[in-house]
C-alpha cells in the first residue's frame, strides 16, 4: 500500500484555501501521531479526516476538499 510522507501532505494541505491555519495544525498534528516516523496510508488519512469531521474539528467544506485530495493521491 502506498505511503504518503508528511512533507508531501503538508504541501497539499497548504493548497486547500478553505482550511484555516488552526485546522491545518490540527490535521498535521493528527497526521504526525499516526505516521510513526514513516508515511500515512490512504486508509489512515481517510480515517483521520472522518475522525476530525465527527469531532467537528474540520468543516463539511474542508471534508469535501480533503476527500478530493484523497482521490488525487489515490
Amino acid at each position: 500500500m502506498k505511503q504518503y510522507y508528511l512533507e508531501e501532505l503538508r504541501k497539499e494541505l497548504l493548497k486547500i484555501s478553505s482550511l484555516t491555519n488552526k485546522e491545518r495544525n490540527i490535521l498535521f498534528n493528527e497526521l504526525k501521531k499516526h505516521s510513526g516516523g514513516g508515511g500515512i496510508s490512504y486508509l489512515e488519512l481517510y480515517n483521520i479526516i472522518m475522525k476530525l469531521r465527527k469531532e467537528y474539528k474540520i468543516s463539511k467544506i474542508d471534508e469535501k476538499y480533503l476527500k478530493k485530495l484523497l482521490t488525487y493521491l489515490k
